[in-house]
């Protein structure tokens, strides 16, 4: 997912695919 480029990617990140 690249909605938020940088920001969704740093979501990502911390949190695992759902």
């Amino acid at each position: 997912n690249m909605e938020a480029t940088t920001t969704n990617q740093e979501t990502q990140a911390a949190a695992p695919t759902r």
